[in-house]
């Protein structure tokens, strides 16, 4: 119980940061990089070097996932004003593409971390339209009804009818003169 009293009192108080001189810290000052080409050139100098490549693919081997090791690396870019967050966004790609490279070609086990897309949109709009079905009671499909590719029409109707559907939804139907007036 003391100890998380005290860690409460050694936490940043607001506006400590306004305490400093302005470009004090490595962020608050200009980019050392400020180009994606300079920022890349250093990351593959320094991913290059043995002891960086052995310390990443150590890493990679305890199941830490790629994209989260690339998300590290070049946000400690930004913490250190290497270059801005901008540059970061736009050479993570070619980052992850080098860990991903050298992993394989040295027979390490990885994960990349990019969750693969399960459903395919066509079962994604048939498990929603089921869902709907079951609540509604308006549309019923069942497995012998799943769609094919070539059936488009199909696919439109139902997406259609599940879009169709809440409080200020207009009918699918043909709307009649006596039913605007």
């Amino acid at each position: 119980m003391v100890n998380r009293d005290l860690s409460k009192f050694s936490s940043a108080i607001p506006g400590e940061s306004l305490t400093t001189e302005l470009g004090a810290r490595p962020w608050e000052t200009p980019p050392k990089y400020s180009t994606p080409n300079e920022a890349l050139e250093y990351y593959l100098q320094k991913l290059r070097e043995p002891d960086t490549t052995a310390h990443m693919l150590q890493i990679l081997e305890s199941g830490y996932p790629i994209t989260d090791l690339v998300d590290a690396i070049v946000l400690g870019g930004v913490m250190q004003g290497l270059h801005t967050i901008d540059v970061a966004v736009l050479i993570s790609p070619i980052i992850f593409e080098l860990i991903k490279t050298v992993a394989e070609s040295t027979d390490t086990d990885y994960k990349d971390g990019v969750a693969q897309q399960e459903k395919t949109p066509k079962a994604a709009v048939m498990e929603l339209a089921s869902r709907q079905s079951s609540e509604n009671g308006q549309l019923e499909i069942s497995e012998t009804d799943q769609l094919e590719t070539s059936d488009n029409d199909e696919l439109n109707r139902l997406t259609e009818a599940v879009e169709s559907q809440g409080l200020m939804a207009r009918e699918l139907g043909p709307i009649n003169e006596e039913e605007r007036v």
